[in-house]
């Protein structure tokens, strides 16, 4: 087995915000506001789960990356090869190995996720940047297109109006170290800025496992009466050995060795993003957004496998651009007001890889049209319905399966319906279905033994959902069912990506949170999950990497007015190894894992300690099967060890 596949090939992804410039405000600005539901700043419900992660939740957790922040709510299943943020995979509502294709990460609106194979890198979303994450469970296909089809994720930061200037120093184990420094404020009545840096560094649990991490970002804001303007670039330089995986008795013998193959791989990725944007009122009832990205990745890199160690270091470069114009209305009727959103999504990527294996070169462009209605019907109902018409066209060329460059066009639709339903003061339920879809990456087409290019992933997804909120409690629960054709996967049986008979996944997601007293608070979120191969040679099988449940319980207690603690619980059940389609190994241990955070803050000073870990468990939270050459090559299960219990301590000073 390779320490990593295309899909953990990872590039450095910029925390670059293509949503409008108002919706980055401090947190009295936007309490109320969900943004994500309505890709817009007005305050409508819709027909969705979502929880909110606030600035206040965030600092009591001592969280020193946003993976920490992610793990076990709801659906949200976090895969992390190393425990320390790096490397993560985001799975939303039971999707496995090729989770990072159908969960849609934002900042600020605008998607983080890559064009290729490699996850949406988490790791490059600077902690320190962010007021708030936005979790919408469900398909947002219509809203959002290509790869929203488990649900949405957006991480919103500090605009430079609402963030103060501040030093944080903190360090750890695995001789873990960072300093951030931040300065911002207003320049003029209506002008601000802001300039954050980090630079962090830690050995890591495994040995080979040093990472190496910078980030450096610029933001220029103009806040007029009616118009706004953005201006914002980034640097990131993210470096991290990769120790590969390991095979059972290697772990028995030492889970934090890296194996002779192995002692040499890397990952150095350098990304450079900018961003302008605009946004503003045309009239008391319309408003419109634009927004122009670019992003610039240069990676390289040594990936050996078990069959042999690597030597020759490849490259792997992005070039990025999108634009991103719509309109919104907010426009009167009897029933109430209407809420209208209207754009067009247009993301142009040039991708590089150049290996042993020779050149691998496509140009990818994806253009969408789409438009939405949050509709009231009556005082108590309310409709949304929308359409997205979206086009994919592909130029690749790969020495192996097509030494001439060749055109893969593709295009599909989706659409929703929903209906949001008002029983009661405290109680909402609702219903929707949605089209969903994705299209296959740049690189899936070009896998050494497909023959043909891959088809787009096309299905539906239904769920049905309530709210319940009375004083101190609140309740939240989804029962839904997500049926895909052709969905993309990695065979590793005839190693290369290929369609999948249809498939279907049936879960139910819950929460619950109560104010035991004043000063504590528990919550409770979790989802049970089924997910099925439908027909042919896998019929009945699991899908590999997707637990049966996953669950998170905490409390939050509030000791005094500067003094907070948290208590976290998580529970992941078994789940097949990635690559285990058949279902013939064992599959990967269920595990649970306790964190501690507290947090005392007297004035300007911050003092946290967060310890992950606390009960010392040994698991991992990926598996996977491959070739064993301790073994005449027969395959058996492999993975990457999670750190046992580890610690950080950090001092932050505001001014």
């Amino acid at each position: 087995m390779k320490s990593y596949t295309p899909s953990y090939i990872a590039a450095t992804l910029a925390a670059v915000s293509v949503f409008p410039v108002y919706a980055n405000t401090d947190n009295a600005d936007r309490e109320e506001i969900v943004v994500t539901t309505t890709r817009s700043n007005y305050n409508v419900e819709t027909p969705a789960l979502v929880e909110v992660i606030d600035s206040e939740e965030i600092r009591r957790s001592a969280a020193i990356t946003l993976v920490d922040l992610l793990r076990n709510r709801g659906s949200v299943r976090v895969t992390d090869l190393f425990g320390d943020g790096s490397k993560p995979t985001i799975s939303i509502r039971g999707f496995g190995e090729n989770a990072s294709a159908h969960a849609l990460v934002l900042v600020n609106g605008r998607r983080l996720n890559n064009n290729d194979l490699s996850a949406p890198d988490l790791n490059s979303i600077a902690l320190k940047d962010v007021l708030s994450v936005e979790i919408l469970e469900g398909s947002a296909s219509t809203l959002y297109g290509d790869q929203a089809v488990g649900g949405v994720i957006n991480v919103i930061t500090h605009s430079a109006r609402g963030q103060s200037s501040y030093v944080r120093l903190s360090g750890g184990s695995y001789n873990a170290r960072a300093v951030a420094i931040g300065v911002a404020g207003a320049l003029s009545e209506t002008w601000s800025s802001s300039l954050s840096l980090l630079q962090r560094e830690s050995d890591n649990y495994r040995d080979h496992n040093q990472a190496k991490y910078k980030n450096a970002t610029a933001r220029l804001e103009h806040n007029g009466k009616n118009h706004r303007q953005v201006i914002e670039l980034q640097y990131v330089d993210d470096y991290l050995e990769t120790p590969g995986a390991l095979f059972a008795a290697e772990v028995a013998a030492d889970r934090r060795q890296v194996t002779a193959n192995f002692v040499d791989d890397y990952i150095d990725v350098e990304t450079v993003n900018a961003r302008l944007g605009f946004a503003g009122s045309l009239s008391e009832q319309w408003d419109y957004e634009v927004d122009f990205t670019a992003r610039d990745s240069d990676g390289s890199f040594i990936q050996s496998s078990q069959f042999g160690k690597e030597t020759i270091p490849a490259t792997q470069d992005r070039k990025l651009w999108s634009i991103n114009p719509r309109l919104i209305a907010y426009l009167p009727s009897a029933s109430g007001d209407i809420l209208w959103v209207s754009g067009i999504d247009y993301d142009d990527a040039d991708y590089s890889l150049v290996s042993r294996f020779g050149p691998q070169t496509s140009e990818q462009y994806v253009v969408s049209y789409y438009s939405r209605v949050v509709q009231p019907l009556s005082a108590e109902i309310e409709m949304t319905y929308g359409l997205r018409y979206a086009r994919s066209n592909n130029e690749v060329f790969d020495v192996f399966k097509f030494a001439v460059p060749t055109s893969v066009r593709d295009d599909v639709w989706g659409g929703e319906l929903g209906f949001r339903f008002d029983l009661s003061n405290n109680t909402e339920a609702y219903g929707r279905v949605e089209r969903v879809y994705r299209f296959g990456k740049i690189d899936e087409h070009t896998t050494f033994i497909t023959t043909a290019p891959l088809n787009p992933t096309t299905g539906y997804s239904y769920e049905v959902g309530a709210q319940h909120t009375a004083g101190d409690l609140k309740l939240r629960a989804a029962l839904w069912q997500i049926d895909l054709k052709n969905e993309i996967a990695f065979d590793p049986a005839i190693f290369t990506n290929i369609n999948l008979p249809p498939t279907q996944r049936i879960g139910l997601t819950l929460f619950a949170g109560v104010d035991l007293t004043a000063n504590t608070a528990l919550s409770l979120s979790g989802s049970l999950v089924d997910a099925k191969v439908e027909s042919g040679a896998y019929q009945g099988k699991n899908v590999p990497l997707v637990p049966r449940y996953n669950l998170r319980m905490a409390i939050n207690q509030r000791f005094c007015e500067t003094f907070t603690g948290m208590f976290e619980w998580q529970l992941v059940g078994k789940q097949a190894s990635s690559g285990d389609f058949a279902n013939q190994f064992k599959p990967l241990p269920s595990y649970d894992v306790v964190n501690i955070a507290l947090v005392w803050a007297p004035s300007q000073h911050e003092f946290s300690l967060r310890v992950n870990n606390v009960l010392d468990a040994e698991y991992s939270e990926f598996g996977a099967i491959g070739a064993n050459p301790n073994n005449g090559f027969a395959n058996e299960e492999a993975f990457q060890t999670a750190p046992e219990i580890n610690a950080n301590l950090a001092w932050r000073y505001s001014f």
